[in-house]
């Protein structure tokens, strides 16, 4: 039985699942209930092992093989790999030494199953969340600490992202220089003129974005700044005037001395 592939708002943790069988499929359907942050991706078992990089593997253990599960952990060394329906605790020994990071009886009730699943999504979403940060149209990956504005990667020096890090974790509050110098210098004292420097650095480099701006806060420090996504545009245009009659303009003829005399 396949779970059909559902979207629901901006999806933060992308989710593989392969074939369930009934109980299982309905276990997971319980534990994704009312999530918003998720994406789910139906494949057959024998694709789990291609895919791009997922954050989760959900797979159903009385169909799959111990083989398909060192496939994936070796694959995607990262991802979470859900296992559903061991038989014994023998069986969830060699489910787990193969790979899986979480594995769940086949004897378990629904609600157990569901509970436990839902909370090892909710985890990862977390887990995700911290590590990616979204402010107007940037989005921040601090493991990686590169900055992705569309298309377009923004690549900052070590003392560039410490500065734009700490602004980010204060989006929408104030700065002050002296917080900013001991974020972005903390082995020691630098030149007054140091942090205006960096500051300028980093205002350089995020002129690819039209949303996101260090503004100055004059005697005080530093802010981030995200203006709102522009919605459809509300500009009211007057309406034409109507239509005039056409105006025809007929050259001017200088008067001869004949047509004097006829009038």
């Amino acid at each position: 039985m396949l779970v059909e592939c559902t979207v629901a708002g901006e999806p933060r943790v992308q989710i593989a699942c392969g074939i369930l069988q009934h109980k299982a499929a309905r276990s997971f359907r319980a534990a994704v209930r009312g999530l918003d942050e998720i994406a789910i991706h139906t494949y057959p078992e024998a694709d789990l092992t291609q895919l791009p990089a997922y954050d989760i593997f959900l797979v159903d253990t009385s169909t799959a093989s111990l083989c398909l599960i060192r496939a994936i952990r070796d694959a995607h060394r990262e991802a979470l790999v859900c296992c559903l329906e061991a038989r014994s605790d023998r069986h969830a020994i060699q489910v787990m030494s193969a790979g899986a990071d979480v594995v769940l009886y086949a004897d378990q009730s629904n609600a157990i199953t569901a509970a436990t699943l839902r909370a090892a999504i909710q985890r990862t979403c977390r887990t995700r969340a911290q590590r990616h940060a979204t402010i107007g149209d940037l989005v921040c990956d601090r493991e990686s600490r590169r900055i992705r504005c569309g298309s377009h990667v923004i690549d900052l020096s070590p003392r560039e992202w410490s500065l734009f890090d700490y602004l980010l974790t204060r989006t929408g509050r104030r700065a002050s220089t002296e917080e900013l110098r001991r974020a972005v210098f903390p082995s020691g004292a630098r030149p007054s003129n140091a942090l205006p420097v960096y500051v300028g650095y980093l205002r350089r480099k995020l002129r690819s974005s039209r949303l996101v701006r260090v503004v100055t806060l004059r005697g005080f420090g530093y802010a981030l700044e995200a203006r709102p996504h522009p919605g459809p545009s509300t500009t009211h245009h007057p309406a034409p005037p109507p239509m005039q009659d056409p105006v025809i303009l007929v050259p001017h003829r200088p008067l001869r001395v004949v047509d004097r005399l006829q009038r």
